[in-house]
């Protein structure tokens, strides 16, 4: 039982899983925030894919330079490892909630961008360390 809260305690302090969580909390907040202006103003929906593609860059370059910035080092390395984590947390959310929405090309697309986007918040996220 202790190993078991002792590990759980490590990885709850790890940076990757920290700059994933920070990674998730402003995707949600965007989220609603975008359903909120969405809602309250007549706005096209022609402007909602880019809104969400760029919310979803937000969350993985944020949840790198948290990641990074709490490590300290390896800027890089933290960075690309945040977006894979966040990656694969925001594939499985979307499988369950709509498969048909994830084409091949998509699923690579998002896996390229934001382990490029995670990396430069990596990078940006060294320069803030603590």
């Amino acid at each position: 039982m202790v190993v078991q809260k002792n590990t759980l305690a490590k990885l709850a302090k790890h940076p990757v899983s920290q700059g994933t969580v920070v990674a998730l909390a402003v995707c949600l907040a965007g989220t609603l925030l975008l359903s909120l202006i969405f809602y309250a103003m007549s706005i096209s929906e022609a402007y909602l894919q880019p809104s969400v593609s760029v919310l979803y860059l937000a969350g993985a370059f944020f949840g790198g330079f948290a990641g990074a910035r709490k490590a300290g080092r390896k800027g890089i390395q933290f960075g690309v490892e945040t977006g894979f984590c966040y990656y694969l947390v925001v594939t499985v959310i979307i499988l369950i909630l709509a498969p048909a929405a994830l084409t091949r090309l998509a699923f690579i697309l998002k896996g390229l961008y934001s382990l490029i986007a995670a990396a430069a918040g990596g990078i940006f996220g060294i320069a803030f360390s603590e």
